[in-house]
């Protein structure tokens, strides 16, 4: 082979040799958003049969971090959170309404009570309103358990003081109140949440649509919000992603660990040992509710996350202290506990007969003390009342 001749084939061996490696690169890439168990990740709507985890998958909304894509090694299935990002971001039209957008309470009037957030700052009406989201698919005939994996990103109640409800077809989802009205997602930041359905949501399942709604409508907080995309799992056989959780129960007035609390997290319900502990393993990973029950005392639900393969050993739960009774009583102090998801009339009256609404505490896990006089002109009864 003369010198030229050489030259020209090692010049052609080159690029056919970065070709392949391109190509080799492009397929390693798309072989990284294309799972056994989600599909395409790209996809905006996608139906699965017999995937790894279920008889049958459905999603709403692309897998891709609001747009912002994913940090190099990250899996939004771990139960990780991801790193902070901008905002506002330029919406694709093309994305299912309620994702990918950011959304505002709607009881939001301009004049938040304990400040407000960027997204509130940096959006406005009417393209910043809650919009629900809505997951079709066409069902199995036969329905025995399901669950829903949500992405959602910069839900921040305790900081700013909202108080959000869910409703899924119209029906309240306690479980997921809890979780959203629990974590702090400053950053903004985002995290799986992973919640079963059961009951009358589970009944839901067969009419092959879900209608979800997120929004606070009493408190007029400054709290935006976002989801990524929403997933359903019918008939589920297992989770790729799996995680445990590990804390102590003790007294709420003594402090002292309590035997045989029965602990519930997701599908699993364990009782904890003499020391006060319990162990749950084999959770899907992300947020989820914590509930424990104490014969005597009032059960409690907190927050807590799972991450892949890890034992989160931080969840300790404090039962509540004694059922909440209604009292009639004259009185200068008020002190109960507020619970999340409840709202707490405070009332008047001249003669224990009729009695007026003076205060509303909307419940966020927390103890509430109000002082009210009982002298005066006209002497009046005090009492609160749980709806």
């Amino acid at each position: 082979m003369t010198p030229p001749a050489k030259s020209k084939f090692l010049s052609a061996m080159k690029t056919t040799a970065a070709t392949l490696l391109l190509l080799l690169f492009t397929i390693r890439l798309s072989a990284q958003t294309v799972t056994p168990e989600d599909g395409n990740w790209s996809l905006k709507h996608v139906e699965m049969s017999n995937t790894p985890e279920a008889a049958f998958m459905a999603r709403t909304g692309d897998i891709d971090n609001l747009g912002f894509g994913w940090s190099a090694g990250f899996n939004p299935f771990s139960g990780n959170s991801t790193s902070s990002h901008t905002w506002p971001w330029t919406m694709d039209p093309a994305d299912p309404d309620g994702t990918d957008r950011i959304m505002v309470i709607s009881s939001f009037r301009g004049n938040p009570p304990s400040g407000d957030d960027g997204n509130t700052r940096d959006t406005s009406r009417p393209a910043n309103s809650v919009r629900p989201i809505v997951l079709e698919y066409t069902p199995p005939a036969t329905i025995t358990n399901a669950c829903l994996q949500m992405f959602v990103d910069d839900f921040q109640a305790p900081v700013w003081g909202s108080l959000y409800y869910v409703t899924l077809n119209g029906l309240r989802v306690p479980a997921l109140e809890t979780v959203v009205n629990a974590i702090n997602q400053t950053g903004p930041i985002g995290r799986m949440v992973t919640l079963r359905l059961e009951g009358d949501l589970l009944s839901q399942v067969s009419t092959g649509r879900l209608e979800i709604r997120i929004d606070d409508d009493s408190t007029g907080a400054g709290d935006g919000y976002a989801i990524d995309f929403v997933k359903l799992l019918i008939n589920r056989s297992s989770f790729q992603h799996t995680g445990a959780v590990s804390g102590r129960v003790r007294h709420p007035v003594t402090s002292q660990v309590i035997p045989g609390a029965i602990v519930r997290i997701y599908d699993q319900e364990v009782t904890t040992d003499a020391q006060g502990i319990y162990t749950i393993s084999g959770l899907p990973a992300g947020l989820h509710q914590v509930s424990v029950s104490v014969p005597g005392l009032r059960s409690r639900t907190i927050a807590t996350h799972v991450i892949s393969g890890t034992t989160n050993t931080n969840t300790n739960i404090t039962p509540l202290a004694g059922t909440f009774t209604l009292t009639n009583q004259i009185a200068m102090e008020l002190n109960f506990h507020a619970a999340s998801g409840f709202r707490y009339d405070i009332e008047s009256s001249p003669d224990m007969q009729t009695w007026t609404v003076q205060e509303t505490i909307y419940g966020n896990d927390r103890q509430v003390t109000k002082f009210k006089g009982s002298g005066g002109a006209q002497q009046l009864f005090w009492r609160v009342r749980e709806r």
